[in-house]
């Protein structure tokens, strides 16, 4: 029995340590860029814009936080220290925005990012009293967008969202409330922002 314990915890450290908000940005930038691009240049610069600033500017910058002992783990489990994180990724998003604009990304990609912008602002304000999943919140709003771009292919993802939920309570990083808030929060933001900006 508790080797069995022992193998799902690992199992849910995985799933927690792959399917991170950026794996999911990267995913939808890609994604995204592949289908709508004209040129072989249009997809690569716009999947390596969203790459960089939205995937391994924050990871490098999280694990310079936690080598220089500013957070106490990768997944930054303490909600007064996500505050910096947060606001960098804000800007980060606000950059990629503005990258992407200059290099006339279609508006589905436009869109999306403002989308993710509207998240991150959204999942900032609310760290200042309550810590919800970025985990569940980073992975809702590209599903939702990528649904958005490929109607019900997208769907079949979906199956991660429930199972990156179930690691995070699991590992008792967060409480079922905080997890299932998160993913509720991304669903319904990124869903209502993407009809907004695309009708």
């Amino acid at each position: 029995m508790q080797a069995t314990g022992t193998a799902l915890s690992r199992f849910a450290k995985q799933v927690s340590n792959v399917f991170i908000p950026p794996t999911w940005s990267v995913l939808m930038f890609w994604s995204v860029s592949i289908k709508l691009g004209h040129s072989l240049w249009q997809i690569l610069v716009w999947g390596s814009i969203g790459t960089f600033f939205t995937a391994v500017l924050p990871i490098l910058y999280v694990g310079w936080l936690e080598k220089r002992g500013k957070v106490t783990h990768k997944h930054i489990p303490l909600r007064s220290q996500r505050n910096g994180p947060y606001l960098l990724s804000l800007l980060l998003w606000l950059f990629t925005f503005l990258l992407l604009y200059i290099t006339k990304a279609p508006d589905f990609l436009l869109a999306a990012v403002l989308a993710s912008i509207g998240n991150t602002l959204f999942i900032f304000i609310v760290n200042l009293f309550w810590k919800i999943s970025a985990h569940m919140l980073g992975t809702a709003g590209p599903l939702i967008i990528l649904s958005f771009s490929f109607g019900w292919w997208a769907a079949p993802l979906y199956i991660f969202l429930l199972l990156i939920g179930w690691s995070r309570i699991l590992l008792k990083a967060h409480t079922p409330a905080q997890a299932v808030w998160g993913g509720i929060s991304g669903l319904v933001l990124t869903y209502v922002q993407m009809a907004f900006y695309l009708k």
